[in-house]
């Protein structure tokens, strides 16, 4: 089986669907070379469906990631870069490349065998607008998947800034018709969806997300300290770096972190670090202004700068912007607490990334977060000033409700897992 997967969402690596994608790309890469090589050890497929991924991109950096990561065999994983039409105005290009140049690449494909695409994976919304542009082999439809994570596009007027970008929420929400199984990532999610569009939630596929697997180690080891870091010789024991709070995602306007940081410099203990950042320069990341103490955060410089602010016990801001998956890792597991004060999320992946860490969370009381994080978490509502001073009391200095919730991270955590999603996603497309 040729499964098409349009991997367009690596150029923002860093956001919570390029973070999806990549890390299914790399678990359908480990699930495929097992299958293989229990095929090489019994001499059979064991009634397993042999696949292939053709993964299609639209610029050489997408590639480079993919091979940085080693997801290359051809004979498993195929890349193909498909380069924008440069000659359009910018803001078509995108939608020109998913509604043109990416139907007519997977109809038209071949590999060395002759076979041609069986199914299409869309792990965003870009479903084909009209008929015409859908997805099929002689006559012969393909079958697509696309992954819906969350109604905020439908329900969020700040994330339709424009004619285009109206008329595109619009197009997509009216062709969802097109595609043969819609998954989303939780069930408050589907809920939602089913609500803006008028889809039965019935229909939605709940397949959960989760941290990647760098951040599931018990243990951290001086090997496996990324250079990014510091180097091992100047590198600080980590109960130094234990005295601060850490926020990680970005700064849409729906992420408060503009409310969050105002409530911990009025009433939190320790530095706040920001890890994450700005995806681009427009009004619907204009949360977060300029008016904060802050100082640019260089990883190789932790020892001098948290060290340091830990000592003084100051409520600086530290914002790091966005980290590899090493250093980000690192950083977690030498925070003292977890805050997200997000409205609205589909998932909210750091969220198991820091229960993955067993990190004591303090977050914004809202549907999903219940669902995804349960008894592992302290919840606030993000307006109630007095109810978050007494939550930054208690979760940073309550060492008994601390060590509850830190192990209960340790039991909701093994609920998520990419390998069981990334199996779960093969399951959908093969059977």
């Amino acid at each position: 089986m040729v499964i098409g997967i349009n991997a367009r969402a690596l150029l923002d690596i860093y956001t919570g669907i390029g973070q999806y994608t990549l890390n299914l790309l790399k678990e359908f890469e480990k699930i495929e070379k097992k299958r293989d090589s229990d095929n090489l050890d019994f001499g059979s497929t064991n009634g397993a469906t042999e696949v292939k991924f053709v993964i299609v991109v639209p610029s050489e950096s997408c590639a480079k990631i993919l091979h940085e990561k080693k997801i290359y065999p051809r004979d498993i994983c195929e890349i193909n870069v498909l380069p924008e039409i440069t000659w359009l105005p910018l803001g078509l290009r995108r939608h020109y490349w998913e509604q043109r140049q990416l139907p007519r690449f997977f109809n038209e494909y071949r590999d060395d065998s002759g076979r041609s695409i069986d199914a299409v994976f869309l792990p965003y919304v870009c479903p084909p607008w009209m008929k015409s542009y859908s997805y099929k082999t002689n006559s012969r439809k393909t079958k697509t998947f696309m992954t819906i994570h969350d109604a905020i596009p439908w329900t969020d007027d700040t994330y339709r800034t424009g004619l285009l970008s109206h008329l595109s929420h619009v197009m997509a929400k009216r062709s969802l018709k097109h595609i043969d199984q819609l998954i989303t990532v939780s069930h408050t999610a589907a809920k939602d969806i089913a609500k803006a569009t008028g889809i039965p939630e019935a229909s939605l596929k709940v397949i959960y997300n989760a941290p990647g697997e760098i951040f599931q180690q018990e243990e951290w080891s001086e090997e496996s300290m990324s250079g990014e870091l510091m180097n091992n010789q100047n590198r600080p024991p980590p109960q130094t770096l234990t005295r601060y709070a850490l926020y990680v995602g970005g700064y849409d306007k729906r992420k408060n972190v503009g409310q969050l940081t105002k409530m911990w410099t009025k009433y939190g203990q320790g530095p706040l670090v920001l890890v994450g950042g700005k995806v681009r320069d427009t009004k619907l990341y204009s949360d977060y202004p300029d008016v904060y103490p802050t100082n640019n955060f260089s990883l190789s410089d932790a020892k001098n700068s948290l060290t340091n602010l830990t000592k003084k016990n100051t409520l600086q801001v530290v914002q790091t912007g966005f980290l590899s998956d090493e250093s980000l890792a690192e950083i977690y597991r030498t925070a003292r607490v977890f805050l997200h004060f997000s409205e609205k999320e589909g998932f909210n992946i750091p969220i198991t990334e820091a229960m993955a860490s067993h990190i004591p969370m303090l977050l914004s009381d809202t549907p999903v977060h219940r669902e995804i994080a349960g008894t592992a978490a302290m919840y606030v509502n993000p307006s109630d000033e007095e109810a978050i001073k007494e939550a930054f009391d208690r979760i940073w200095n309550d060492e008994k409700l601390r060590s509850d919730l830190m192990e209960k991270c340790r039991i909701v955590k093994k609920s998520y897992s990419w390998k069981r999603s990334a199996q779960a996603y093969v399951d959908l497309f093969t059977r």
